[in-house]
Formats: C-alpha cells, structure tokens, sequence
C-alpha cells in the first residue's frame, strides 16, 4: 500500500522513502489511504494498477493548502521531481507546525 510507483517498477532509489512518508502523512490526516476509501476487495494488482496511475484527491486533506503542497511533492510519481528529506522538513508546513 505505501510503494512508490519505481519500487513495483522495480528501480528505486531514497526518494521511494519519501513517497512511502507522504502516503503515511496522508493516511494520517485524510483518516484513508489517497487511493483507497476501502480496502475490502483489493487485489495486488488491483493496488499496483492504483499506485502506478490513479490521481490523488487532496481536498481529503484536513491540513490545509500548505499540507497539501507538501504531499504533492512527496507523491509526485516521478521521484526526480520529489523533495528530499532534508527540502521535506524545510517546507512551509513544517516550518507552521514547528517541527
């Protein structure tokens, strides 16, 4: 469930950590996986097929415009556009929260 989309496609590397962190991130404050309302009658393809193209819908999101800005660039499906962890923890959200 929290693969990043290179992992099934079998080439990864650090930023597969940081898809995995946004998935936990939005499972933390939408209270349900992004792909997912559900997961009665998934199947491992069904999961697959879902992480590899499915859109992500943030308006689930209970932490505002600046949390979702964060998950987009942590769930961004190409991993050369994500943050690092270290630009991770600079961002804004971060910063708000006070971490």
């Amino acid at each position: 469930m929290y693969l990043a989309p290179e992992v099934l496609l079998r080439e990864w590397g650090p930023a597969a950590d940081l898809w995995s962190v946004g998935m936990v991130a939005f499972h933390l404050s939408a209270g349900r996986l992004p792909f997912w309302s559900s997961l009665e009658g998934l199947t491992p393809k069904s999961v697959m097929q879902a992480i590899l193209a499915d859109p992500i819908d943030y308006g689930l999101l209970s932490g505002g415009p600046a949390q979702a800005d964060l998950l987009r660039g942590l769930l961004d499906h190409s991993p050369a556009c994500r943050p690092s962890a270290a630009d991770a923890l600079r961002h804004p959200w971060f910063v708000e929260m006070g971490v």
